[in-house]
């Protein structure tokens, strides 16, 4: 038993014992021991009810979390012998040259994962993809389904734990969103500005695209629409037009395009959606803005990821030029590996808590290195996604808990892995059904 712990139990509030007669002394006359003198009788009775507040809140905290899991409890002692948190504190908040390290690791994972490829390779949406079936049945894909399900239990068994337990990554997250939630807005509508100046500025140079650098067009409207978006997403109280000229060019897209093409890209919706309810509502709607534009972003991967198994054969192209880029993998196993990387970090960023900051933190670390071998191209394309990850690094999330249950972790992690499961299987169908409703059945 610890002494504090033997102290207070000698001593429980409404048993009748003078707690001046068993307490520590460090509870007993806290200022004196602080100060080396004693204060006001007042005073000290303030402090010391305080600090008995405090302790009969750990003490009940503990004892719902024992009634609710009881793992909960050996998973805590595991966790403080080994000194897990404070180790994982003291390892990246206190070593740079480890961070580096970190970051050189992330650089590892090959690049052309996270990189458009319909930007940079030759592609053709009336070929049809894979079957179905094909890639649900193949040795890869049932190899990652059997490891990436259990994995997600785990993370999310984890994920939740620390989070209730309030722990310090859990609690410095949180003052840093608290310090930055009043900045979100205006940073958001600076990297919007900024990517439709370059989009106008390489549309002048080069040639005009509509949002990203496969969409070309040569209407001469579209470009200076870019250039009014991004002046106007520069105040508050014009990014309402700032918003309504993306929905503009995201319909102009899908009348150009098609549907299916322009689901590559809802998070241009997202933002738009950002700018408009900021706009309309500030402070009042704040959260429903963010969980608008997390879901976007989410959906976007989502939606690219299921590109890599579909349609692999667009990314061979890129990796017959690099074959470094596969760090010796076979290139079908890569693009499997590459599908399950971007949808599992992608389904964090809707459903975890403080995984989500960290599935958040990862996919900007990869898009960030993608424009190193890619070029300007893949800045100025991806720059809107590298803002919005940024934000939902440095944000919380509410739309992860309105997917937990009553009854415990083990159940909000089964819930968790079922949910991943059926997500991915529902992608996967409405994939290959915008699709074949898109190309094939229209051609016949």
């Amino acid at each position: 038993m610890l002494a504090d712990d033997y102290w207070f139990s000698c001593c429980a509030p409404g048993t009748g014992a003078g707690w001046n007669v068993q307490a520590p002394p460090h509870v007993r006359c806290p200022q004196k021991y602080r100060n080396g003198h004693a204060r006001s009788g007042r005073h000290q009775n303030a402090v010391t009810s305080r600090l008995l507040e405090n302790y009969r809140g750990a003490r009940q905290r503990r004892s719902r979390a024992k009634k609710c899991w009881p793992h909960s409890l050996v998973l805590s002692r595991i966790l403080s012998r080994c000194n897990v948190t404070f180790g994982l504190y003291r390892y990246a908040f206190y070593h740079p040259a480890r961070w580096l390290g970190a970051i050189l690791v992330g650089l590892g994972f090959p690049e052309i994962a996270f990189a458009h490829v319909k930007w940079f390779a030759n592609y053709d949406l009336l070929s049809p993809p894979r079957p179905a079936l094909s890639v649900l049945s193949s040795h890869n894909f049932a190899l990652f389904c059997l490891f990436v399900v259990p994995l997600m239990f785990a993370v999310t068994l984890l994920d939740r734990y620390l989070t209730r337990r309030n722990c310090f990554l859990q609690r410095h997250a949180s003052a840093l969103t608290d310090r930055m939630s009043d900045h979100f807005p205006t940073i958001l509508r600076l990297g919007v500005s900024g990517f439709f100046a370059s989009v106008f500025a390489y549309g002048c140079l080069h040639d005009w695209m509509i949002l990203t650098p496969e969409l070309h067009t040569h209407t001469t409207w579209v470009c200076w629409i870019q250039l009014g978006i991004a002046v106007t997403a520069l105040l508050r109280r014009t990014a309402l037009v700032a918003g309504a000229g993306i929905v503009l060019l995201y319909g102009y897209g899908v009348i150009s395009y098609g549907l299916f093409h322009m689901l590559d890209y809802p998070i241009f919706l997202g933002v738009a959606a950002y700018l408009m309810i900021d706009s309309l509502y500030g402070l009042e709607k704040r959260e429903l803005a963010n969980a608008i534009m997390r879901i976007g972003a989410a959906v976007t991967l989502l939606w690219a990821s299921i590109e890599k198994f579909a349609f692999p054969e667009w990314s061979f192209m890129l990796l017959t030029n690099r074959p470094g880029m596969t760090l010796g993998f076979n290139p079908e196993f890569f693009m499997v590996a590459a599908g399950f990387v971007e949808f599992c970090a992608a389904f964090l960023l809707i459903t975890g808590m403080l995984s989500a900051r960290v599935a958040a933190m990862v996919l900007l670390l990869f898009f960030l290195s993608a424009i190193v071998p890619f070029g300007v191209i893949d800045a100025i394309g991806h720059s809107v996604i590298i803002v919005v990850l940024t934000l939902l690094t440095l944000s919380n999330n509410r739309v992860g808990h309105r997917l937990d249950t009553r009854f415990g972790l083990p159940a909000t992690a089964t819930l968790h892995a079922a949910l991943f499961f059926s997500t991915l299987l529902l992608f996967i169908g409405l994939y290959y059904s915008g699709y074949y409703l898109s190309y094939q059945f229209a051609a016949s």
